[in-house]
């Protein structure tokens, strides 16, 4: 897992640095995201490791965990920046 997971985060940390160069940040993001091939399942098989007579149930709340930070983002950031106009 740590060494499948040095290649998104190389493409992302890379495409924050490309500037304004959008090919480049393109393929920055599609290299980092086409890593992400060997790193998914790994992430997947983990709650099998860990409890594999509830990994549904423990999958079921681990993805809700992580819903509900991509549902709580846009508020969150709406409080910590609120005189920015829409974009």
């Amino acid at each position: 897992m740590c060494v499948a997971s040095l290649g998104p985060a190389a493409g992302i940390i890379g495409a924050s640095y490309a500037g304004c160069d959008r090919v480049g940040v393109v393929a920055l993001f599609t290299v980092g995201m086409a890593t992400m091939g060997a790193y998914y399942p790994g992430t997947r098989v983990n709650a099998l490791d860990l409890s594999p007579n509830y990994a549904g149930t423990l999958m079921a709340i681990v993805n809700t965990i992580g819903a509900l930070s991509g549902v709580a983002t846009p508020y969150v950031i709406g409080i910590l920046i609120p005189n920015v106009s829409s974009l």
